[in-house]
């Protein structure tokens, strides 16, 4: 879930919520992968 956002020089921003869940453990040690909850920003530009 986000939004983008277009600014006046044509670049775009975007900005989202994000929630990352593991499926199992990790490893032979069978260790615990943790769950991240976030927000990320994108600025988004165009190269020559």
């Amino acid at each position: 879930m986000g939004f983008v956002y277009q600014l006046k020089n044509k670049k775009i921003l975007e900005t989202s919520i994000f929630y990352q869940y593991s499926l199992g453990d990790l490893g032979y040690e069978g260790i615990k992968n943790p769950s991240f909850l976030g927000i990320r920003g994108v600025y988004w530009f165009t190269i020559r």
